[in-house]
């Protein structure tokens, strides 16, 4: 899709640095090759804290133009697509 549509980033947004300590082995790999594919990473704050996970999902719909989504209606992905309709974005659900 990017090649064809170069204008499109992709761009992460992480709660903080230390995101994947408790991540397994696989999760930390498959993490690896999506950053290789990054455009850019920014992290919300440098440690988890109670918390810094609203703050990166407010991050993410303020930033956003679009939300796309993979949500199964529950949850902080629901929260955040939900917030993000309110803020007048569109919202793309894969799920659905």
């Amino acid at each position: 899709m990017r090649k064809t549509n170069p204008q499109i980033k992709l761009i992460l947004i992480l709660p903080c640095l230390d995101r994947d300590k408790d991540w397994a082995l696989e999760q930390k790999g498959d993490f690896a090759l999506i950053s290789i594919m990054c455009d850019e990473i920014i992290y919300t704050d440098e440690a988890y804290y109670e918390g810094c996970l609203f703050r990166r999902n407010c991050r993410l719909v303020n930033d956003s133009s679009v939300c796309i989504a993979y949500c199964k209606h529950s949850g902080q992905s629901e929260f955040t697509s939900r917030s993000a309709r309110l803020h007048g974005l569109e919202v793309i659900n894969l799920a659905d």
